[in-house]
């Protein structure tokens, strides 16, 4: 990844939408080296007691890859599972694992995920628009894209200057599994699309490479 990114955080959710093994799925995780929380089934619901962790408050599960922490996410509202990475390849590491988790506990592939990734980057949009209030004049800062169809897949990113010269780009996938993981396959070329969008005529603003 390019020197210009910093804190990357990518997430990777599976949607069941109802309740499923997830005592099983840590019981697993356990035999691929992780710390688990605890979770039981109570009245036909899962109970879960999650990790402490120092970022994280819905941590179910996670262990140490290379210089970064796997995090497996568990998200009770929803009946989702997640994994969570600082990098594309820890990321991909943790989903392989869980996956192998999910198809050893008999629990199905899920009809939905979803993928978010966050990071800043050396970024500044062209103010191409602007409106007159009075004596004020409200500019535009930031930029959305998006793409879709309707009731299916989805990709959008959102581009919010935090800075002179720096912008938190936030990057959401949604879709069946193979639609998000082929995104995470080709997140480095969708993040150097995203820099093509950057201001030229930005002041004192360092082209990134």
């Amino acid at each position: 990844m390019s020197s210009g990114v910093l804190g990357l955080s990518l997430v990777h959710w599976s949607i069941y939408s109802t309740v499923f093994d997830l005592p099983s799925v840590l019981s697993r995780l356990v035999g691929l080296g992780y710390s688990v929380g605890r979770a039981q089934f109570v009245g036909g619901d899962v109970v879960v007691e999650y990790l402490v962790d120092e970022t994280m408050n819905n941590v179910v599960a996670k262990r140490r890859f290379e210089n970064d922490t796997i995090r497996v996410l568990y998200d009770g509202g929803r009946r989702a599972i997640g994994v969570m990475g600082g990098s594309k390849d820890s990321l991909t590491v943790g989903l392989a694992e869980l996956y192998r988790a999910l198809s050893e506990s008999k629990v199905p592939e899920p009809q939905v995920t979803e993928l978010l990734v966050s990071y800043t980057d050396r970024l500044t949009v062209c103010p191409d628009r602007s409106i007159e209030f009075g004596n004020l004049r409200l500019q535009q800062r930031g930029l959305t894209l998006m793409w879709g169809e309707p009731q299916g897949k989805s990709l959008y990113t959102v581009i919010t200057p935090v800075s002179s010269d720096r912008s938190l780009v936030m990057i959401g996938a949604r879709g069946e599994w193979g639609f998000t993981i082929d995104v995470l396959r080709q997140i480095g070329d969708l993040i150097v699309g995203i820099r093509k969008l950057d201001c030229p005529q930005a002041q004192g603003h360092p082209r990134s490479t």
